[in-house]
């Protein structure tokens, strides 16, 4: 859908910029989606292969990761609704960040006790 859909990227000068109908070079946000989750893939696995976690742990560990990289991309799309300055995705993030944050300052917690 190009620009008429909400998730494109602002305007670049990098030599990775696509064009999306307008005449503008924009951030690929779609493809920075797919490498981030490619390499939070293969980094879960090394993790989950290397560590024995508690039930449960992995989802959280993507959780963490994805959503700071959500509350990050954010930054290249174009604001839609602003409150302190952060689009609603980003608020939203934020608030999962602050669920998670017990286990961000104490990872400990995620890896099993009985190994």
């Amino acid at each position: 859908m190009g620009v008429y859909e909400e998730t494109y990227g602002v305007e670049t000068n990098l030599p990775w910029g696509i064009y999306l109908g307008d005449g503008i070079l924009r951030h690929p946000t779609t493809v920075y989606e797919i490498i981030f989750l490619t390499c939070l893939w293969i980094g879960l696995k090394q993790i989950q292969e290397k560590r024995p976690l508690e039930n449960g742990a992995l989802f959280k560990l993507f959780m963490i990761a994805y959503l700071a990289f959500r509350f990050c991309l954010d930054f290249v799309k174009p604001p839609y609704f602003l409150v302190l300055g952060l689009t609603t995705i980003q608020l939203t993030c934020l608030t999962g960040l602050i669920y998670y944050l017990p286990f961000i300052l104490q990872p400990k917690k995620l890896i099993a006790r009985y190994a």
